[in-house]
């Protein structure tokens, strides 16, 4: 059932078993599990079913990108525009307008690694398998599996190349689901659902005691409250907006719910992305098939290319995770001048390797060479100083708008630098090409984002080290979950929203259990 908050009497109290705030992928795969069973549900969705300025707005705030240079972090100037445009406040959230990029975060991922700080999760990748492999279902994915390169034979990467010595060829597999528009009639239909739409949560209510939630405090924009009483609450607004209204919520803790040892709003980590320079690579002839994606015949999925550090290497040099792409240099340039400045540095590498790489074709017209661009997304370290907290100005509803300070190190950007490098040493050690990198990383403004928002109520053992446990419970809480991102212990490389749909079906089972048991 559809509901709008605004038909609703002021001052009304809804009583419900299971609330979720928000209805990105996190919200509605949690409740796509609930469809049909027994659990009486209720969906908070802020927005309403398309697109709102007035909604949109309330994501305002400020943000700064920072890099911690040795002993100076330099403020390399306000991107507080980066609140409002990388994620969306409607029915669907941020999959209305997503890649579908998809992939699992690897084995090591998981793992406490002692060359990176503050990294482990409390669970392993053994763990999720089940819910990664269900999570195909909800987004409409084939699994994953090897591509095929012709009939019968694995993809063996490069003009028939095997693996290189610290790298492999991995996919990420792209279906840009809309979780609004394909689960709409789902919901909609549902008998024990209900979404609220223009319905923003203002304040968790902690009891007396401050071991559980004792309701929702829930507002219009037009000033209409209400009032939602569940048996568990689970918050699945994303990486920046879950931890704002925990923060936020100051009835019972001076310092905000889940808060008690000051973690709430740490360790915000991005996918840093960047061109690190260029790749000659010698003949036309099977490579493009080689970068460019395809659509797997055994799957139907659709298949981009990556070339990954392998765990061995990672483990080797103290790197962090990392995929590179060897894309489409037209793509890379906005005017023609910078485009024949840079194919004029590679003119004579390009004519070496088109002689020396004759050998792979008998047709001279296709031994010229071709030039590409080196594009890398990479894991981010956790870093308790990269941090969303509150400010002191407030959006239309009175919620403290945030100060989101994502800070890069240079721990981060030397992993960055050096795998860069041994990708460039492995091509040209295994004669695939030469890679020329060409970019200052002391530079953020080469650096770009993923637009993904991880990291900052993040799963853990204990209390001191994390916001939630295992199973997404919020320490100290009885009946609070947390769903996304934002529970991220480490963010690999891989673009979040699979693992955050796995881990929402994870959750899922946790909760059925939960009221079974009620």
């Amino acid at each position: 059932m559809f509901v709008d908050a605004g038909e609703i009497g002021e001052g009304s109290q809804l009583e419900t078993e299971l609330c979720i705030v928000g209805t990105g992928a996190a919200g509605l795969s949690l409740s796509l599990e609930f469809v049909g069973t027994k659990t009486s549900v209720l969906l908070l969705e802020s927005g309403g079913l398309s697109y709102e300025d007035a909604t949109q707005s309330l994501y305002e705030g400020s943000a700064r990108r920072t890099f911690d240079n040795g002993d100076v972090v330099e403020d390399i100037g306000d991107s507080s525009a980066y609140l409002k445009t990388s994620r969306l406040r409607y029915y669907g959230g941020t999959t209305n307008q997503w890649a579908g990029v998809c992939r699992p975060l690897d084995d090591l991922d998981f793992e406490v690694r002692s060359w990176v700080s503050y990294s482990g999760w409390p669970i392993s990748r053994d763990d999720l398998e089940p819910y990664y492999q269900r999570a195909n279902r909800v987004m409409s994915l084939k699994p994953f599996v090897r591509p095929a390169s012709g009939e019968g034979e694995t993809y063996r990467g490069l003009y028939g190349s095997q693996e290189l010595a610290d790298f492999s060829y991995q996919w990420f597999h792209t279906r840009a689901l809309r979780f609004g528009q394909v689960y709409r009639q789902t919901l909609e239909d549902a008998r024990n659902m209900k979404v609220l739409f223009h319905a923003n949560v203002v304040k968790l209510r902690s009891n007396g005691s401050g071991t559980a939630l004792a309701g929702l405090d829930v507002m219009t924009l037009a000033g209409k409250r209400l009032k939602v009483q569940a048996k568990a609450y689970v918050l699945a607004c994303g990486g920046i907006e879950n931890p704002r209204l925990l923060l936020a919520s100051q009835d019972v803790y001076s310092e905000g719910i889940g808060n008690a040892h000051d973690i709430v709003g740490r360790y915000f980590m991005e996918h840093p992305h960047a061109s690190l320079g260029h790749v000659c690579l010698p003949s036309d002839s099977g490579g493009r098939r080689q970068l460019d994606g395809i659509q797997d015949e055994k799957t139907s999925n659709y298949l981009v290319p990556a070339i990954c550090p392998t765990e061995a290497a990672q483990r080797k040099h103290g790197t962090l995770n990392f995929s590179a792409e060897i894309r489409d240099a037209w793509n890379d340039f906005g005017h023609w001048s910078n485009l024949s400045r840079n194919l004029a540095w590679y003119t004579q590498d390009i004519h070496r390797f088109a002689g020396r790489y004759s050998k792979w074709s008998d047709d001279p017209s296709e031994n010229q060479g071709f030039y590409r661009v080196l594009y890398v997304r990479a894991e981010q370290a956790p870093n308790p100083n990269s941090r969303v907290t509150l400010t002191r100005e407030r959006d239309p509803l009175g919620i403290p708008k945030v100060f989101l300070d994502w800070q890069l190190t240079r721990a981060d950007v030397e992993s960055l630098r050096r795998t860069a490098e041994l990708f460039a040493q492995d091509l040209g050690r295994a004669f695939l090409g030469r890679v020329r990198l060409a970019v200052d990383l002391d530079n953020l403004e080469s650096i770009r984002v993923g637009n993904h928002h991880m990291g900052t109520t993040r799963m853990a053992g204990s209390p001191r080290s994390g916001v939630v446990d295992r199973n997404c419970k919020v320490f100290g809480l009885a009946n609070l979950y947390v769903a996304g991102s934002s529970v991220f212990s480490t963010g690999g490389f891989a673009n979040p929203t699979y693992t955050i749909v796995a881990l929402a079906l994870r959750l899922a089972d946790h909760l059925n259990n939960y009221f079974l048991k009620a």
